[in-house]
């Protein structure tokens, strides 16, 4: 998983990507073609009976229909997908639901405190021997190395994604993004945040020297003000469309997925916006914050061996492929990477931080508590603005106070 030489991408205009829905139609149609044993179980499938359903939690745009008729029609199981946009509201969801979730894709660090919080319990191993096609060495969480809890299966960078048309230069620090930037017309930039706390406020604290597993509560209501101040200039706090956002042109700096800005360059399978190739990505240099997003069983779960089942299935190489050349994120599998777009992996999706591991911030082991993020992003929000105005004075962010070791 080395980096590319350079943190910022951009697709020559000749080498646009296939859309995810000739990816996944070309990966079917040449697995089935395969003739092996193990290409062969994605190949043509005789109805078996039906054995229920499990109900997944999960982010959009991760996992394909294909796929999911598939996993139907091999094992009788039919997943139905429930969306969530932040990691946020999980806690609430799982509790909230009257008919329980059988499985949920959390981000590493919530996986962590819905574990406190005795939301999850751990896997039965033996009926998920695909754990060992995941990179636990690279992927495996600090609470769980080995993948009992967890099972890590997408990953990324967060960073400012930036239409390079309309913003002049590389956008090299975050302040490129917290403080006020003009397009090159002259215009106010539009820009996005993502809406989820421990991201958003996690970046505004690298901005600042720090980290989450470093900063103090003071420390993460100063990072709130920071925001706060911005609030007549961002356009959106948005996670599910921060692509769509880009590649329309609707904002020109957002603090974005590495995924999404991939998908703004390529565009949308189903045509709800064409692609940008002005659409870029920068990693700043004050570092940036590493996601991954994975599978739990909810404590609450009814259908736990099915789930299980479900689990292994998608961490089978071929699937995992079919995944990432769809959704266009990173997988952490690495046996999966010869049938993954050659673009995709060159592309924003698997771009590390190039200045290192200690630029490549993640989200675990943080001092401060959810409640404490909770509150704040709160207030953050309440003083936002659902549109941006017109601004011609720049906002300088509040002064942070790097922890005391």
């Amino acid at each position: 998983m080395m980096p590319p030489p350079d943190s910022s991408v951009s697709p020559s205009a000749g080498a646009s990507l296939w859309t995810r829905r000739q990816w996944i139609g070309a990966a079917f149609a040449g697995l089935a073609a395969a003739g092996c044993s193990k290409l062969e179980r994605f190949s043509f499938h005789r109805a078996v009976a039906v054995r229920g359903e499990i109900h997944v939690l999960i982010w959009a745009d991760y996992l394909p229909q294909e796929v999911l008729d598939e996993f139907q029609a091999r094992t009788g199981i039919r997943p139905v997908l429930h969306y969530f946009s932040s990691n946020d509201p999980l806690p609430d969801l799982l509790r909230a639901r009257a008919e329980p979730y059988d499985l949920v894709m959390p981000s590493g660090f919530m996986a962590q405190y819905l574990r406190e919080l005795g939301l999850i319990g751990a896997f039965d191993r033996k009926r998920l021997p695909n754990v060992a096609n995941v990179d636990q060495r690279t992927f495996g969480s600090r609470f769980d190395p080995a993948c009992d809890w967890f099972v890590p299966y997408i990953w990324g960078a967060t960073g400012i994604g930036y239409n390079a048309y309309r913003i002049d230069g590389l956008p090299k620090s975050w302040s490129d993004l917290f403080i006020l930037q003009t397009r090159v017309d002259g215009e106010v930039a539009g820009v996005s945040v993502l809406d989820d706390a421990r991201y958003a406020l996690g970046n505004v604290l690298i901005y600042h020297g720090l980290t989450p597993a470093t900063a103090t509560e003071a420390d993460v209501e100063r990072a709130g003000e920071v925001l706060y101040q911005l609030r007549d200039r961002i356009a959106f706090f948005e996670s599910d469309r921060v692509a769509e956002l880009l590649a329309t042109g609707r904002v020109d700096l957002a603090m974005a997925w590495s995924g999404d800005v991939t998908r703004a360059m390529e565009g949308d399978p189903d045509g709800r916006f064409a692609p940008n190739l002005n659409i870029r990505i920068s990693l700043p240099r004050e570092g940036s914050i590493l996601f991954k997003d994975g599978f739990c069983l909810p404590t609450a779960a009814t259908n736990r061996a099915e789930a299980e089942e479900f689990v292994n299935y998608l961490l089978e190489p071929e699937v995992a492929a079919v995944v990432t050349n769809y959704s266009l994120f990173a997988t952490t599998i690495p046996t999966a990477r010869p049938m993954i777009d050659r673009r995709i992996l060159n592309g924003p999706s698997y771009f590390l931080h190039p200045s290192g591991e200690k630029k490549n911030v993640t989200l675990e082991d943080a001092r401060v508590s959810e409640e404490v993020y909770d509150r704040v992003w709160k207030q953050v929000k309440a003083g936002s603005s659902p549109v941006t105005p017109s601004i011609t004075v720049p906002v300088a962010p509040t002064t942070l106070t790097p922890a005391s070791s």
